[in-house]
């Protein structure tokens, strides 16, 4: 996907954006490519190569959910994994499995898919 960096865009490239900064880019520009097609190359600079005779998914709409986490589980349940914003400071020491932050922020700087919920223990993989 070609991040724009025109003139109002909220995204910056490969130094960070919105998620729903995406999904708009995504809508508008028809869907996405295979990783395989469109390789990410951690550079931010360069003409974009999409190609919409490869695209393989698209995006129909998307919705802002609450933060309330009782409203964030329910949406997860009835929709299935959620695009959400963390502070990603835990994930340093992050191994695996998982996740269980003990620090807490308010300070989001990382997007993330939220697969499930819950605190039950869980089988080795």
């Amino acid at each position: 996907m070609c991040d724009p960096e025109e003139y109002g865009a909220c995204d910056s490239g490969c130094n960070g954006g919105l998620m729903t900064s995406a999904f708009e880019y995504t809508l508008k520009a028809g869907g996405l490519e295979k990783e395989k097609d469109y390789p990410y190359t951690g550079t931010d600079r360069g003409t974009c190569k999409f190609d919409k005779g490869k695209i393989v998914a698209s995006v129909s709409n998307f919705s802002v959910v609450s933060i309330d986490e009782k409203q964030i589980a329910a949406n997860l349940v009835k929709n299935g994994p959620l695009a959400i914003g963390i502070n990603a400071v835990f994930m340093q020491t992050y191994i695996g499995k998982v996740s269980c932050p003990y620090i807490c922020g308010k300070q989001l700087d990382h997007g993330v898919l939220l697969v499930g919920y819950g605190s039950a223990s869980y089988a080795p993989i």
